[in-house]
């Protein structure tokens, strides 16, 4: 028996977390295994001409850190492809949900969806999964609690506010301080020689005695 949700999970907002928190309890008073069944890389990336301008707000790395620091027992990655997309909502379920990872609760935001049927309302997606004997959980939508106009969190819009200079409210929607890992490279090793030019510049600005 597995309790698990599916999705990007790009930045592991507050939004996010509400799902994960979700599945975690649920998973915790049925006494199973929580899971997360993410993908690698983003589907904007695999099926759209922008992919080069797309930029994630994290790795799939501090993804799945954040997601595990939420008390989740279990991240799978899929690899995203284009014959990966071409796959139903029912085929999702029966080859990945059911016999891969064995779930048997599905916990969804309310407007998830998995699978190629675009045009599929969220509740054709619930009758698929009850016909599996997998337990459809909606968690409803999760506002910004912050602000007086009543908005719905995303990974797009905390891009947004990122790119504007907005690091307040991107942070507000995530729920943690946003920031960047990177490798330090060495440089020209200029910074070593700072304190010695900052001592002769002192020196002779010193007045004679």
């Amino acid at each position: 028996m597995v309790v698990a949700s599916t999705g990007f999970f790009d930045g592991v907002h507050r939004g996010h977390r509400s799902v994960l928190e979700t599945t975690r309890d649920i998973a915790l008073k049925q006494g199973c295994q929580s899971a997360v069944i993410t993908f690698w890389p983003h589907p904007r990336a695999v099926l759209q001409q922008d992919a080069a301008k797309f930029r994630l707000l994290t790795s799939l790395e501090e993804k799945r850190k954040l997601i595990l620091s939420m008390g989740i027992d279990q991240v799978h990655v899929l690899n995203f492809d284009k014959e990966f997309a071409k796959q139903s909502t029912e085929e999702c379920f029966r080859d990945f949900l059911k016999e891969s990872f064995g779930v048997t609760t599905l916990v969804a935001g309310y407007d998830h969806r998995m699978g190629s049927d675009l045009n599929q309302t969220q509740e054709e997606m619930f009758e698929i999964a009850r016909s599996m004997n997998i337990t459809p959980v909606r968690v409803k939508e999760f506002g910004n609690g912050f602000s007086g106009e009543h908005t719905i969190i995303s990974s797009t819009k905390i891009r947004e506010s990122l790119i504007n200079g907005n690091i307040e409210s991107a942070n507000l929607m995530l729920g943690y301080r946003y920031g960047l890992e990177g490798v330090v490279v060495e440089g020209k090793r200029l910074g070593r020689t700072l304190d010695r030019k900052s001592t002769r510049l002192n020196s002779s600005h010193e007045s004679p005695s």
